[in-house]
């Protein structure tokens, strides 16, 4: 994960596109557990019926309040502010 792959929590959004209009949302997420060193990783996939349902609950790519670095890419590509 390099640089974000310690320390610090991060998470990302995959978005992938079908032609339906629906779309897929790999999830990933890394938490720096209390001793500073060990990270515990997660990831889910959900199904969307449309790609603005999918963006709606993604948001865009940001650092959260609490400082958790988030992605998001849409069919490879970074979706900023």
């Amino acid at each position: 994960m390099g640089a974000l792959g310690r320390g610090r929590a991060w998470q990302s959004y995959d978005v992938t596109t079908r032609g339906d209009g629906s779309a897929s949302v790999r999830i990933r997420t890394a938490t720096t557990l209390d001793d500073g060193e060990a990270i515990r990783r997660e990831e889910q996939t959900l199904e969307f019926d449309t790609v603005e349902e999918a963006l709606r609950q993604t948001g865009k790519s940001r650092i959260s309040g609490s400082g958790v670095v988030v992605t998001v890419r849409i069919d490879g590509r970074e979706y900023v502010a």
